[in-house]
Formats: structure tokens, C-alpha cells, sequence
């Protein structure tokens, strides 16, 4: 899948939200993150962070989310709102512990310590 990304896309740097750790060679035009799930949003709000820093216009980045609870899509928009969010479906809420109900919990402000 990648080879076919980069195929479409001529010079594409591809990485997930963790990407905002990587640092990026040369200026970034736009960007284009993916996820399963979006939590609280921290991550993803990184990980455009890093980008917009680089130079990247915020029409040219999208965010595409399978399953995201509504908090971190709010999180998202409040904090890029000119970002444009694709998802597959919405999960219910957010429980005490930010884990998304019903669902998958928030993997990536744990794993990255972004919660």
C-alpha cells in the first residue's frame, strides 16, 4: 500500500502520528495522517503540530480516523479548524480514564505520554 501511496503522491513522506518524533528532511507542503481510533485527540493534534511548524498549509492537511469519539474530534477542531477530518463512524464518548466507549481506548497519549 505504501508503494502505491507514493506513487500517487511524488514526494511523499509517509509515517503515522507518531511521526511528529521523526524529524522531517526539507519543507513540508501538506500532510496527510491516518488512524484507527482518535481518544482525546493529543496525538493527532502533535503530530499536526509538527508539520505546521514545517512549513505545512493547514488546507493542505487532512486527517483520516476510522473510529474517533467525539471529544477528540472536537479537540482536533478546536485546535485546527481549517484540518479536514474524514472518519468512518463516531464512537459514543470518553469515559474518566479517556477511554473511548464503547471502544479501543487511547493507545497513542499512552504509549506516547501526550494525555
Amino acid at each position: 500500500m505504501e508503494n502505491t501511496i507514493t506513487d500517487i503522491l511524488k514526494g511523499a513522506v509517509l509515517g503515522g502520528l507518531a511521526s511528529y518524533f521523526i524529524p522531517f528532511v526539507g519543507p513540508i507542503k501538506g500532510a496527510m495522517f491516518g488512524a484507527l481510533f482518535l481518544a482525546t485527540g493529543g496525538s493527532a493534534i502533535a503530530a499536526i503540530d509538527s508539520v505546521l511548524e514545517r512549513g505545512a498549509k493547514v488546507e493542505n492537511i487532512k486527517f483520516i480516523c476510522l473510529v474517533p469519539a467525539p471529544e477528540g474530534v472536537k479537540a482536533l477542531r478546536d485546535a485546527n479548524q481549517n484540518v479536514k477530518i474524514f472518519t468512518a463512524a463516531l464512537d459514543e464518548k470518553l469515559n474518566e480514564q479517556a477511554y473511548i466507549i464503547p471502544g479501543l481506548g487511547d493507545a497513542g497519549d499512552r504509549l506516547y505520554g501526550t494525555l
